[in-house]
């Protein structure tokens, strides 16, 4: 029997689109009710809040759209978070924004938030951005350059994500801002105006990096699930989840309807993902190869310190518990799964989630397999999908707080 299971909106794309009404003057109204937690955040912050103090709480993407939006919005305004978000890297994008003109200061740490901004107008011009840390520095620049006078014109080094570049691109498109992005280099005309479709807003499609936990627990239970607002040919990079779980077994189905997932089998028992383009997917599949005992190199990873844990420690300290051994190497981690215990000997296992929403609904599928098992901070998951745990109770009458002995 296929269960349909109800995906949140891409906060990726929400964000981008509300930051881009914004700069167009359009006010937004969204119906706060089951919106990802980040999406809530920054339409607060955009369309609802007074004074000049900007607590985006542990939004990563929030934070650093915000930066740039605030360096080119008239006043004086102080920017923090939690004390995690707060240590998380913002440099590379304050650097940039500094040599366009802003006007930016560390209040506290060097490095770090809180920021004090003043924002001015900013001519624009051609600059270097390192990127290897996060791909939102970038998209955060291309979302204020169509308002410089000078256009924008953008040298990346080591940039990571590109998708989610792409995915910028194709939301500026949307309201009607031409920009290029070829090879290595980003080109935003100047004296460009923002044109909105209200269909955009009103129809954003689902979240393919929340899919992904749902594709796991298809190849671990033999589950099938169906998905109405997904499509294969969304600008989300992470649509490649669909073809990354198809060498777990899962096979994916489009209609006119959504798409569907199956398991068919295995075909192989080692592999190796390149996950540079796809980093949020990586909880997900790393989890579902342990559970398989499925041995996998993955590439690509070197982003996933600076996320809202350091997802490659927690998925190394927890997977241990199990018996699994995930190890960093020169340039990839390693996942050695012939330890994986049968059954946890403890009576009750606590696995930590680390207010990751990602890691906690990663471990989702670990909860179907060993019914002593609970997940510490699982409801971390309000930051991109707060209904989960609601969707998975429904598939399998299985609490993340109780063991089912």
């Amino acid at each position: 029997m296929m269960q349909q299971i109800q995906i949140p909106v891409s906060k990726s794309i929400l964000n981008r689109f509300l930051v881009l009404s914004a700069l167009s003057d359009n006010e937004i109204n969204l119906p706060e009710t089951q919106l990802p937690n980040d999406v809530v955040v920054m339409h607060r912050l955009l369309f609802k809040h007074s004074g000049n103090t900007y607590n985006v709480e542990d939004a990563g993407t929030v934070f650093r759209f915000l930066t740039a939006y605030l360096s080119i919005t008239s006043g004086e305004y102080v920017l923090s978070g939690t004390s995690t978000l707060n240590a998380r890297p913002i440099k590379p994008l304050v650097d940039v924004l500094l040599d366009l003109g802003a006007d930016i200061i560390y209040l506290e740490k060097e490095y770090q938030a809180p920021l004090k901004i003043k924002g001015k107008k900013i001519k624009g011009g051609e600059v270097t951005i390192d990127g290897a840390l996060s791909s939102q520095f970038i998209s955060a620049l291309m979302l204020i350059a169509p308002t410089f006078d000078d256009g924008l014109k953008l040298r990346m080094l080591n940039p990571t994500s590109i998708p989610y570049l792409k995915l910028t691109q194709s939301c500026l498109h949307s309201f009607g801002i031409r920009v290029q992005v070829e090879g290595n280099w980003i080109q935003v005309d100047p004296g460009q105006h923002f044109i909105k479709d209200d269909s955009e807003l009103e129809n954003v499609e689902g979240d393919w990096s929340s899919a992904a936990f749902w594709y796991a627990l298809c190849t671990i239970t033999k589950k099938s699930f169906s998905f109405q607002n997904l499509k294969l040919d969304s600008a989300q990079g992470d649509r490649s989840c669909a073809s990354l779980f198809a060498k777990l077994g899962v096979e994916t189905s489009e209609s006119n309807n959504g798409i569907s997932i199956r398991y068919t089998a295995v075909k192989s028992s080692v592999a190796e993902f390149n996950l540079a383009d796809s980093p949020d997917l990586a909880p997900a599949l790393v989890v579902a190869c342990a559970l398989l005992q499925f041995n996998a190199k993955f590439y690509g990873l070197e982003t996933l310190k600076n996320k809202e844990s350091n997802r490659t420690a927690v998925l190394q300290s927890e997977l241990l518990k199990l018996g699994v051994a995930f190890q960093s190497h020169f340039n990839y981690w390693n996942l050695e799964t012939a330890g994986l215990v049968s059954k946890i000997d403890a009576e009750v296992l606590i696995l930590e989630a680390f207010n990751d929403h990602r890691i906690a609904m990663a471990f989702a599928a670990i909860l179907t397999k060993y019914h002593n098992v609970v997940i510490n901070e699982f409801e971390c998951v309000v930051k991109s999908y707060p209904f989960f745990w609601n969707e998975f109770e429904e598939a399998f009458h299985r609490s993340p707080s109780q063991s089912n002995l």
